[in-house]
């Protein structure tokens, strides 16, 4: 795992993983104890092995760099769960200023951690991840799925174009929604993304109050959304390889 995230102004780290590695996970959680009863029941639960799969890799990654930050063990990180299945830190955590969202997609699991010790408002942060390969007939699904703001600015662009920039609205709407603690049905309608461009830990547009950061990875594009005092932050991407975390580029979304 990297070194201890002590930042000393706001920063979000995003972590890749890939469900290849999934006994590595499994391993570390069977040897120190990663999840509590709770999550290891429900882990076993699922019959889904995908599902149970991404469930393992985000909650180890997770609570394992929370740790760090809380200075406690992984098994000890107060991790809640709202009625909407969305994971959260209880307040007493939330005093040290953490937030955090958590994405996957078929093959890869996207965490995204924020952490600020200058006293800022760290409102919210989204995240969400698709993978470019798995989406077929985009035209069709952007006629079902985006509305017609965004449909317009799609008109003349070719395929391969379309299925770009409908997986990065795509991928917006969704970070959105999780940064707000919103739903896509009540977003959907009014959400509207301009086509954009990115520069690697740069805010390439807001809406509301929210700004937006996407890059592509190999074959996924990934998006993070974040609310804060603050427009500007750092972002920092580390993707899992060999055993470990290790930091890499991301390629802009032009």
């Amino acid at each position: 795992m990297p070194d201890q995230i002590k930042p000393t102004k706001p920063v979000v780290h995003i972590y890749l993983a890939r469900t290849r590695d999934y006994e590595y996970f499994h391993s570390a959680n069977a040897e120190i104890g990663i999840l509590t009863a709770v999550e290891q029941d429900r882990f076993e639960r699922y019959k889904n092995s995908d599902d149970a799969q991404n469930f393992l890799i985000a909650r180890c990654v997770l609570r394992q760099r929370l740790s760090d930050l809380l200075n406690c063990s992984p098994i000890n990180v107060p991790i809640l769960v709202s009625s909407a299945g969305k994971p959260y830190l209880d307040s007493l955590a939330m005093n040290n200023n953490i937030v955090f969202s958590v994405a996957h997609c078929k093959g890869h699991v996207a965490i995204a951690i924020a952490f600020d010790d200058k006293g800022l408002n760290l409102g919210g942060i989204g995240i969400d991840i698709e993978d470019f390969n798995r989406i077929q007939n985009t035209k069709v699904l952007a006629r079902k799925l985006i509305n017609s703001h965004i449909q317009d600015k799609l008109t003349g662009l070719s395929d391969g174009d379309v299925r770009l920039k409908f997986m990065q609205y795509w991928t917006c709407l969704e970070a959105y929604v999780k940064c707000l603690g919103s739903s896509i049905a009540k977003e959907r309608a009014e959400f509207d993304i301009d086509t954009l461009t990115l520069g690697e830990g740069s805010p390439i547009q807001r809406w509301k109050g929210v700004t937006f950061v996407s890059c592509r990875f190999s074959t996924v594009v990934l998006t993070c959304a974040y609310h804060f005092d603050v427009n500007h932050c750092e972002f920092n991407y580390w993707s899992y390889l060999n055993g470990q975390f290790r930091r890499f580029q991301v390629s802009p979304i032009v």
